[in-house]
């Protein structure tokens, strides 16, 4: 497992869990979950002093181009293109 930990803006990412030390000790006001919307799943933890920890699920797009070649069996990778897909 990756571990995150957030300081202010900066994020180290260690594997797929974020630690914020920033936000630790600290007194929760409210904590809302949100469903899916159109952005996703959200997390949103008010704080009492007046800030906002959001957490939310972003799923990003990617158009994947492959280059095979057919030997008979397994096809052979020639070749293998990543580009983020364009938003409209």
């Amino acid at each position: 497992m990756s571990v995150i930990s957030c300081r202010s803006t900066e994020c180290a990412k260690v594997n797929a869990m974020f630690e914020c030390k920033n936000v630790a000790g600290r007194v929760i006001r409210s904590l809302h979950l949100y469903g899916g919307g159109s952005d996703g799943p959200e997390v949103s933890i008010d704080f009492e002093d007046g800030e906002n920890l959001t957490i939310s699920l972003v799923a990003k797009h990617i158009l994947e181009c492959k280059l095979t070649r057919d030997e008979g069996g397994e096809p052979v990778m020639l070749d293998r293109y990543e580009i983020p897909a364009l938003r409209s």
